[in-house]
């Protein structure tokens, strides 16, 4: 439960300081979704077994050490959670312009 809770808080600092390289607002927002979406979607370690992990380790290690299982249930995750994450974000900016 730590871990989870440490690597929440991370990814939410790594995000930031990645939107703070950019002046655009826009721009700015794309790219915390997306590094956001990167480090913070999670999936089960293979297919069949009860452990998480982030998306992003499962992709490494898919990629370089073990067998691979389908990135395609990867990306899943990620895109549920890029997709979810960028129509809130939609849905807070239209409620601060409209007041």
């Amino acid at each position: 439960m730590i871990f989870w809770i440490i690597y929440t808080l991370f990814s939410l600092i790594l995000s930031y300081l990645f939107m703070k390289i950019f002046d655009n607002f826009y721009i700015k927002l794309i790219v915390y979704i997306l590094s956001l979406a990167l480090f913070m979607s999670v999936w089960f370690i293979s297919p069949g077994n009860s452990e998480m992990a982030p998306v992003l380790s499962i992709f490494l290690m898919e990629l370089f050490f073990v067998e691979s299982n389908g990135f395609e249930r990867l990306l899943r995750s990620f895109l549920l959670f890029f997709g979810t994450s960028s129509l809130l974000s939609l849905i807070i900016i239209f409620l601060k312009f409209k007041n």
